[in-house]
């Protein structure tokens, strides 16, 4: 029999839900940042702000200080306890309303129609189906509105980006289709702006850049813990096979897995907007500003931006 989208997510996400953030986590500071960058680029401070795939709300306790209020929408029970207790330790913070469905976001979102400035996914473009993404931004959103879809940008010699290269080889080698998180999030976007005439595209720009060391070992055991690869679900032994094929290759490629090496990252944002009403041609946006952290977990550095219109 075959298992519910509810109970696929909780298999994917939910069991990585208490080790999500400690391995897939943002810079430390970063989740603000690109909260700030979000709201320069819409223009004006959003009233309601909808994060798909909100995960243990990382950035979504960012956001919410932001906005009048915050809807959180997350499929898996176990990410959506994390999300609960993160915004439990955030009471003292001033910040919005909220509020968490546990949800696929493939199914109807929780708003009313025309009541939404910013749409925002991170991460999490490459589950999500386009044509109902389309239908259901163009329902809910209110004109000028944007959705944005964030993804962290790795460089080319970045150990994590060259392993994921292999693990995508071996598996298509196996007849096994990846799931390409960034190329799925510019297709959804351009069957947006394609479907629907009263979209703009937004282009991709660099928000938020950070430095840190990272080796390949911890990398590839992390994928280990994981109940999937590159978003395929396989048998345990095939598993086993592709992973130990990846760190072989890995071995040849850069020696001692535990040693460490100097990488670069940094967070981007590329989305649609909702022409305004009486504008046409070209989105009607702010200005992001690029901001640089000294480290991935240091401060941030050089002198702090302007902060966006009705932030503190």
């Amino acid at each position: 029999m075959a298992s519910s989208p509810e109970d696929r997510s909780e298999r994917l996400y939910g069991s990585q839900a208490s080790q999500f953030d400690a391995q897939r986590g943002l810079a430390e500071g970063a989740p603000e940042w690109i909260a700030r960058a979000a709201v320069r680029l819409l223009g004006v401070s959003p009233g309601r702000v909808l994060e798909l795939g909100a995960g243990t709300g990382e950035i979504g306790v960012a956001l919410a200080r932001h906005a009048s209020f915050y809807v959180a929408l997350e499929s898996s029970a176990g990410m959506a306890e994390r999300w609960r207790e993160r915004f439990r330790r955030e009471t003292a913070t001033p910040r919005a309303a909220s509020e968490l469905v546990v949800r696929d976001a493939d199914l109807e979102w929780p708003v009313a129609a025309a009541s939404v400035d910013l749409v925002f996914a991170s991460r999490s473009a490459h589950w999500l189906d386009a044509a109902h993404v389309r239908d259901e931004f163009l329902r809910v959103s209110r004109p000028g509105a944007c959705l944005l879809l964030g993804r962290v940008v790795r460089s080319l010699d970045h150990p994590r980006r060259w392993l994921r290269r292999e693990l995508h080889r071996t598996l298509l080698a196996r007849a096994r289709t990846p799931k390409d998180g960034p190329r799925r999030g510019s297709e959804l976007l351009f069957e947006i702006v394609r479907e629907a005439p009263e979209t703009r595209w937004i282009p991709r720009q660099s928000v938020l850049e950070w430095r840190f060391d990272a080796a390949p070992g911890p990398i590839l055991q992390g994928w280990r813990e994981k109940p999937s690869l590159a978003g395929l679900e396989l048998e345990p032994d095939e598993r086993l096979q592709v992973l130990d094929q990846v760190a072989e290759r890995a071995r040849e490629h850069f020696g001692a897995l535990e040693t460490a090496l100097a990488c670069h990252e940094h967070y981007a944002l590329e989305g649609v907007q909702r022409v305004p009403d009486g504008a046409s041609g070209e989105p009607v946006l702010g200005a992001p500003f690029p901001i640089r952290l000294a480290s991935r977990f240091g401060p941030i550095a050089g002198p702090k931006p302007r902060q966006p219109p009705g932030t503190s």
